[in-house]
């Protein structure tokens, strides 16, 4: 299909930066504009080739049509002029795809980041009057502008670590887990800073730990955290009603049918959470952790129904463990789902934190 051509960036910023040198700061402008004019060349090219077959589609690609295509791509990537660049070598890859999955396969840009519209949202984002929020402005200060002389060695001080899990500081929920089997020290420490320090103050917060340390634990005891916490503040008013303010949204879905929620009112936001990754696996993982009974203790499968038939069908539909059809795997709650692939943070002035060691993102 003319639509699932991808035009390389890596390519493409090889001839920008011959063209106009890798100082400057305009170098890395326009890649959007030369995608879609390639894709524009491929689809008026396929389109000569149907006209020309009397076909309603157009015919097989042969050597001669992927020559000319090969040459559409080098001339919107600017290296139709460089020999070293321009070769006449096409290769061709073959692999066989789930019938179950055919569609996720054909939104695999294997040719450019997974992160290239994103950036770029970013970037136009920070250029606008409204500027960058405090997440990304703390991720982007340079080292040296950063000071070093307020920072505290959780590991070498005691007393810090002690000051930072003290009861006054304990979340008001935690996970369902095994209530013999707490936090470590250093995971209820992180945990009350995600909750008490960096929700309130905005910004952006770091928790390194390898593979298997407790992460996801970690993760799941925010996550309690935050529905309690939005709970709490539902308790406090005296109709539903009042949980919305006077503003309301009106749009028209893609059944055409009309569409009407009122705004939450702003103290009843942010205790959202988005983990986002750039290994696919490590995100289905834990959305399809969170929301399984195996997820919490065995004591609480008896009382711990949150739309737990909706829950299961949801990770009957989205789990990508399983190839071979739906799984069957329980869920106790309809707390986490699937997205999908990859969900950037942006500008948005929101609190967000990430953690490290395995390749999982976390923008509560």
């Amino acid at each position: 299909m003319a639509s699932s051509a991808v035009l390389s960036s890596a390519l493409w910023a090889v001839a920008q930066m011959d063209a106009r040198g890798a100082r400057g700061r305009t170098w890395a402008d326009g890649f959007p504009d030369a995608a879609q004019a390639f894709l524009d060349a491929v689809d008026e090219y396929e389109g000569v080739r149907r006209e020309a077959s009397e076909m309603d589609w157009p015919p097989a690609q042969d050597a001669e049509s992927l020559l000319a295509l090969l040459h559409i791509a080098q001339k919107a990537a600017g290296i139709a002029g460089t020999p070293k660049l321009a070769t006449g070598t096409i290769v061709i890859q073959s692999v066989a795809v789930s019938a179950l999955r055919a569609d996720d396969a054909a939104d695999i840009d294997f040719l450019n980041s997974f992160f290239l519209a994103d950036l770029a949202a970013v970037r136009g984002e920070v250029a606008t009057a409204r500027g960058c929020g405090a997440a990304l402005t703390a991720y982007l200060t340079s080292d040296d502008a950063l000071d070093a002389r307020g920072r505290l060695d959780v590991i070498r001080s005691r007393e810090a670590a002690d000051a930072g899990v003290g009861v006054h500081r304990l979340p008001k929920g935690r996970w369902p887990s095994n209530p013999r089997h707490g936090l470590s020290l250093r995971q209820q420490f992180a945990v009350n800073e995600a909750l008490n320090d960096l929700a309130p103050a905005r910004g952006l917060m770091g928790v390194n730990g390898p593979p298997g340390t407790g992460k996801t634990t970690m993760l799941r005891d925010i996550l309690a955290g935050n529905v309690v916490e939005r709970a709490r503040r539902l308790a406090q008013l005296d109709r539903p009603e009042d949980a919305f303010t006077a503003t309301t949204h009106r749009w028209t879905g893609a059944q055409g049918h009309a569409r009407t929620v009122p705004q939450l009112r702003p103290e009843l936001t942010g205790y959202e959470m988005v983990v986002a990754s750039a290994n696919n696996a490590a995100v289905e993982n834990v959305t399809t952790e969170i929301p399984a009974r195996d997820a919490i203790h065995s004591r609480w499968h008896d009382r711990a129904d949150y739309f737990a038939d909706i829950a299961t069908a949801v990770l009957a539909e989205t789990d990508a463990q399983h190839d071979d059809g739906p799984s069957q795997i329980p869920a106790w709650g309809l707390i986490a789902a699937r997205l999908a692939a990859f969900v950037a943070e942006t500008c948005a002035d929101e609190p967000s934190f990430r953690i490290s060691g395995s390749p999982r993102e976390i923008f509560p």
